[in-house]
């Protein structure tokens, strides 16, 4: 099969298709009607409207038996047709070597006749063919062919009508026009497509009614159009009106209509049409139009400057509003060349004249700076340029140019000029290094100190990148900052360390900044070299000082001033067995029991409002239980403004110190008791002398009833009780004096303690010739109360009156005086003697520990010591005055407790009538056959059965034979084989029944009194020997009915 031929003005034609826009549009009606009536002119089968394009035959109508719109433009007979402009015929295409092996002819339509007519538009050009077609051989007759060339003619017609008809449309579409037509007497409006974009009208629904159409139009409008439109109906004259529409989404749209009459041909109008333009765009033009007009002025009038123009003719000058502002005069006042010179400074006015000049005669442009000064004499400063204007021809017609008032300018100018300079010389002289570097990291400007810090030369320094200098260990660092920065763009800092050229490391800490205009980095590095040194010489002193801390045997802590700490040192951790991270942040409550951190904060509290350093002793427990003491030197850490912000402290333990002083006064109180001891045996044996006596003859009248006078042995006996009352008046105060080793704090009443001690040594002290005087003053009877550890403050005492009696030993007059006296709110005791005085150059040292000035076996040294220390602890002092020769004088001052000291209890040997306590089972133990005895005949004679014992471990196997048989049991305290403690306590673990204790002991040295110890809380009750019949069956009565109940205990 042949290739289609080409027409030689194939491009061409193809542009004219593309132009009637035909291809693939839908089939019209018109078309097929030509299509059927070609095919009935010819007698043929099928007639096709084709159009051919580059690569196919498009079929626009088909009439007959055929598919598809269209064949590939090789098959088809109407690429041949569109060589000519006469009708192509092809009788028999069999016979036709053109289209002999055609496909469409040997198969498709089987096409044997065909005959078709060019369709040639205006210009000449063929687009397709009207053709018929056969499947069998034919002729067409001249008549024929003459009709079908006037077919293809109607259907070339119709693409141009139609291509007009979309033109028009298009043009309404891109002017936004659309055409109307109204008809006076059926009030039909007709419109146009683009009428439809225009008003919000649905095209699907047509045109609107009348009344509609007007309530589209905005109200404000509305009366105007009426009036135009009634008036063109009126006197037929056309009409231009501009209104806004408006739309349902309250858009609006502004339309420019024109409307015309139509007349009939009497010259009556029977209608009216026009067009209808949106001209919404052109409105918001001539709006920003108006804007832009508004900000000119504006500019000007913000930038100062004006326009002017000189008639070269008349020199009159033509200028804006702003050129008669800057000149200080009104506007439109007449200017003209010489006026408007006259207006700048004298020395300006000759070089104004000749840039005129030049610009007139040499056609010179010139663009100058002048000084000025306006009507008002203020002198300013303008920019004035001036052009001339030429017409085609090169011939001078004006000047023109601006004037402006750059005085503002100017001077920020001349601002930023001395900014410059000024920056110029901080780049310059700056000890930070500056530089500028490009996006290729190469440096671009240095400042003078970057090239002598580093030891580089501009040259070294400009041929290498920045990162090129950097340590290799910090340049991945280096690079990452670098790469972070250009992606944020935001101005960030970082450290690292830079090579200098001698290869000495140098630490620097950098900014950097980026101007995204010009793309240049902007770095300043400021050397940090020195204070690294000294962060490691200060992390080398904190890591000294922490280990000094940690080391020292001492507790430091800091705390805020809520209470939770801060900072401890190691000595604090191991104490409680917690590290930092269970410390930190915490309070005392929530490390230590209560009681022990209400004592922390009440101290932190005095430090916070004393605002000074405090000395105190605090109690702490580590984490096995162990209770320590502290000597503490709390203090208070200021801020800059004076304000307390936090309390630190150090504290020593004291513990051990503890346990010696406690050994110690045991040793001074056993000290004072060999001293006492010959005295006190000589106290006791008077006394006892007195009982042996007086018994002696009590026995011998009991031999010889008959010589027996009651009256006689009635105050035999008196005298044997007031002998018995003595001794143990001297036992009592033995047994207080035995307390100092406990160290129970409560409120006592000094003068008792005072007293005691007087009434202790008086008589032994004046057998030996020392006259001991005791005197006491107390106006408001309010006693003397102080609060502390009786028996500890009575050693001081004690210790004292030693060291007086000591100091008068050998004087024949030797005399000790005690007084006690309130003062100022506060308890004062005075120890004076006049003995032999203490020599003034050892008395600051004599409450040194272990300093004496006894000999040698004679004193331990401790004694003032313990007392200076005690009276400390008790928040007292003590003052010391002596003369050589005339004697020595001790002030003790004591804090008052205000509270007076409590009503002890009825004591247990204070005889309570109706005691009753017959048929109570009582286990009595006491190693002495004699004291068994007697408390046996005294219970028994109340009606109480007693089993008695000798020792702890019999008692022990007689009641856990039968513990039913027995309410209480009363032993001794010291025993042979097993104690009382000791049966107490084997009891308690081995039988589930217990009865009550009783405790009786002859013993100094024991203090039931102190509720927390040991012994206290084992027994029920207690009574001390000597002792009578009363004393123990009040104890017994009591024990047994709940009323010492604050002393009974059960078994666990």
């Amino acid at each position: 099969m042949r290739r289609a031929p080409i027409p030689h003005n194939e491009s061409s034609r193809m542009e004219e298709v593309r132009k009637y826009k035909v291809l693939d549009t839908e089939p019209e009606e018109y078309f097929d009607q030509i299509t059927a009536a070609a095919a009935e002119l010819c007698g043929c089968e099928i007639s096709l409207v084709s159009i051919v394009d580059s690569h196919r035959n498009w079929f626009k109508s088909r009439f007959g038996p055929i598919e598809g719109t269209e064949i590939p433009r090789d098959e088809g007979f109407c690429a041949y047709a569109i060589m000519d402009d006469d009708v192509f015929v092809v009788e028999d295409a069999l016979l036709d070597e053109r289209f002999s092996t055609n496909p469409q002819v040997v198969g498709g339509l089987k096409i044997r006749f065909y005959a078709g007519a060019p369709l040639i538009t205006p210009s000449g050009h063929k687009l397709g063919a009207l053709c018929v077609v056969g499947k069998n051989p034919g002729k067409l007759s001249a008549m024929q062919k003459q009709v079908l060339k006037q077919l293809s003619k109607q259907v070339v017609t119709q693409f141009e009508l139609e291509n007009k008809m979309q033109n028009h449309k298009a043009f309404q579409e891109i002017a936004n026009i659309g055409s109307w037509h109204f008809d006076l007497g059926s009030q039909k409006i007709t419109w146009s497509e683009q009428m439809y974009k225009i008003f919000p009208e649905d095209e699907k629904k047509g045109p609107p009614s009348l009344e509609r159409h007007q309530s589209t139009i905005h109200p404000e409008d509305l009366d105007q159009w009426a009036t135009v439109v009634g008036k063109c109906i009126e006197n037929g004259k056309p009409y231009h009106l501009e209104f806004r529409v408006i739309h349902p989404d309250n858009h609006i749209v502004w339309v420019k209509a024109f409307g015309k009459a139509n007349l009939t041909k009497d010259g009556k109008i029977y209608s009216l049409s026009g067009t209808c333009q949106d001209i919404s765009l052109e409105k918001e033009l001539e709006l920003e139009n108006q804007k832009l007009i508004f900000l000119s002025r504006k500019l000007q009038e913000v930038a100062m400057i004006g326009a002017w123009e000189l008639d070269i003719e008349t020199n009159e000058l033509t200028c804006t509003e702003q050129v008669y502002s800057i000149h200080g005069v009104p506007t439109n006042t007449p200017l003209n060349r010489i006026s408007g010179i006259s207006f700048y400074a004298p020395h300006e006015q000759e070089k104004i004249a000749k840039y005129l000049d030049d610009c007139i005669n040499k056609k010179q442009r010139y663009d100058d700076i002048f000084e000025f000064f306006d009507a008002k004499g203020k002198l300013k400063i303008v920019r004035a340029i001036g052009e001339p204007l030429l017409d085609k021809k090169g011939n001078l017609l004006r000047l023109v140019g601006t004037f402006q008032d750059v005085s503002e300018q100017m001077k920020i100018r001349e601002d930023l000029e001395h900014t410059a300079r000024e920056l110029s010389r901080f780049f310059e002289l700056s000890t930070n290094l500056f530089c500028i570097a490009g996006r290729d990291g190469f440096l671009k400007k240095i400042n003078p100190i970057f090239s002598q810090v580093l030891g580089y030369t501009e040259e070294e320094l400009f041929s290498k990148r920045f990162i090129d200098f950097v340590h290799p260990d910090d340049q991945k660092l280096t690079s990452l900052e670098l790469e972070k920065f250009t992606k944020s763009k935001r101005t960030v800092s970082f450290r690292n360390r830079i090579i200098c050229k001698n290869g000495e490391e140098k630490h620097f800490i950098w900014g950097l900044s980026y101007d995204q205009y010009s793309g240049l980095l902007y770095a300043s590095g400021h050397e940090i070299s020195s204070l690294i040194e000294l962060q490691k010489t200060v992390e080398t002193q904190r890591i000294f000082l922490k280990n000094t801390l940690d080391n020292m045997p001492a507790i430091i802590y800091a705390k805020d001033l809520e209470g939770n700490f801060l900072t401890v040192n190691d000595g604090f951790r191991r104490l409680i067995g917690k590290s930092d991270e269970e410390i930190i942040g915490k309070s005392h409550y929530e490390i230590f029991p209560r009681e022990v951190a209400d004592q922390f904060r009440k101290n932190d509290l005095d430090v916070e409002k004393a605002r000074k350093i405090i000395e105190s002793e605090e109690n702490a427990f580590d984490d096995t239980g162990r209770e320590h003491f502290y000597h503490s030197f709390k203090f208070p850490y200021f801020d800059k403004d004076g304000k307390v912000v936090a309390v630190g402290g150090v504290s020593l333990d004291i513990t051990e110190k503890k346990l010696l002083e406690k050994q110690a006064f045991h040793n001074s109180k056993l000290a004072s008791i060999g001293e006492m001891a010959a005295g006190i045996g000589h106290e006791i044996n008077n006394p006892l002398a007195i009982i042996k006596g007086y018994m002696g003859f009590l026995q011998k009248n009991i031999n010889m009833p008959e010589n027996i006078n009651v009256e006689e042995a009635k105050k035999s006996l008196e005298k044997i009780d007031i002998a018995a009352d003595r001794i143990a008046k001297i036992v009592r105060g033995l047994r207080t004096f035995s307390r100092s080793d406990d160290d129970a704090k409560s409120v006592f009443n000094m003068e008792e303690a005072v007293s005691e001690s007087f009434g202790m040594v008086r008589e032994i002290y004046e057998r030996e010739g020392i006259l001991v005087e005791y005197n006491h003053v107390d106006p408001t009877g309010g006693g003397f109360n102080v609060y502390g550890n009786r028996g500890r403050v009575q050693q001081v005492l004690m210790n004292l009156l030693s060291n007086a009696k000591d100091a008068t030993k050998g004087r024949p007059d030797a005399r000790i005086g005690i007084s006690l006296k309130h003062c100022n709110g506060r308890v004062c005791i005075d120890f004076e003697d006049n003995g032999s005085g203490i020599p003034e150059k050892i008395i600051d040292r004599i409450f040194d520990p272990f300093f004496t000035t006894k000999e040698v076996n004679n004193g331990t040294g401790i004694g003032l010591s313990l007392v200076h220390n005690v009276i400390q602890e008790h928040g007292g002092t003590i003052k010391v005055t002596s003369t050589p020769g005339k004697g020595t004088k001790f002030e003790i001052v004591f804090p008052a407790e205000k509270v007076a000291v409590k009503a002890d209890a009825a004591p247990l040997d204070e005889v309570v009538p109706g005691i009753d306590i017959s048929g109570v089972r009582a286990l009595l133990v006491d190693d002495e056959p004699g004291i068994r005895d007697l408390v046996q005949s005294i219970l028994e004679e109340t009606g109480v059965t007693v089993t008695c014992c000798e020792n702890g471990l019999e008692a022990m196997e007689k009641y856990l034979a039968h513990p039913e048989d027995f309410d209480v049991v009363i032993s001794d305290m010291k025993m042979p084989v097993m104690d009382g403690p000791s049966l107490i306590k084997n009891l308690r673990a081995k039988s589930a029944t217990l009865p009550k204790f009783i405790l009786m002991t002859g013993g100094v040295n024991i203090n039931f009194e102190d509720q927390h110890s040991e012994l206290s809380n084992m027994v029920d009750g207690y009574f001390f020997k000597p002792f009578d019949s009363d004393l123990i069956n009040e104890t017994l009565n009591k024990v047994v009915k709940g009323e010492n109940s604050d002393s009974q205990k059960q078994a666990s």
